[in-house]
């Protein structure tokens, strides 16, 4: 296939897809502008005209997986068919699930292998719709009266430290989790009655 064969946005999709299979098979070392040229049928350098370096190609991928998470925590938050607190706690358990089982992508978002937000603004960007996507969650359920009042960008920062780290011992593999889900539902839970409404000193209010 010759590099005229792609219209300019498909090379660019199919590049992100091929990279992120090398990067599940490889971590971030597998992930080459030659090998993604050598699947793609196309020459190292028409990888180029899409991204400027390797860095530029690591931090699409990263941006990839902020806009995906970031897309799922939108559409479980707009869902006014569920509870709210069941929706509290299907954010929870999708992050982590996410994270667990796209591990090496999940490093360039937030691991070892983190690509700098700064040097790329669309990356920066996505980092900060999923941040704002939390935080809108978080509202969502003080209005609601299921979780207790204050600071919600402060709580944010709490349920986002505690599935980020519940996700980290997974990846890591400091923690044996047979079911996946059973456990990411019982760390969302965990975190629920931490910080729920009735902490506040009053009754739990029902949920609608």
């Amino acid at each position: 296939m010759s590099d005229d064969s792609y219209h300019h946005g498909n090379l660019h999709d199919t590049s992100i897809n091929i990279a992120l299979r090398l990067l599940s098979e490889g971590g971030a070392d597998a992930v080459t502008m030659r090998e993604i040229g050598r699947q793609a049928g196309v020459s190292a350098s028409a990888i180029y005209r899409h991204f400027a370096n390797r860095g530029a190609l690591l931090a699409a991928i990263a941006e990839d997986g902020f806009n995906r998470l970031a897309d799922i925590h939108r559409e479980i938050r707009l869902d006014e068919t569920a509870p709210t607190s069941e929706r509290f706690r299907r954010m929870g358990v999708e992050y982590i699930l996410f994270a667990a089982e796209n591990a090496e992508q999940y490093r360039l978002m937030y691991g070892s292998d983190a690509v700098e937000r700064e040097a790329y603004p669309n990356l920066n960007i996505a980092a900060q719709r999923l941040s704002r996507e939390v935080l809108k969650m978080i509202r969502v359920c003080q209005v609601g009266r299921v979780l207790r009042r204050g600071d919600a960008r402060q709580m944010a920062y709490t349920v986002w430290a505690l599935s980020h780290g519940a996700a980290m011992l997974v990846i890591d593999g400091h923690v044996n989790v047979p079911d996946l889900r059973a456990f990411a539902d019982s760390a969302t839970e965990s975190l629920h009655v931490g910080i729920e409404r009735h902490h506040e000193g009053h009754a739990a209010d029902q949920d609608n």
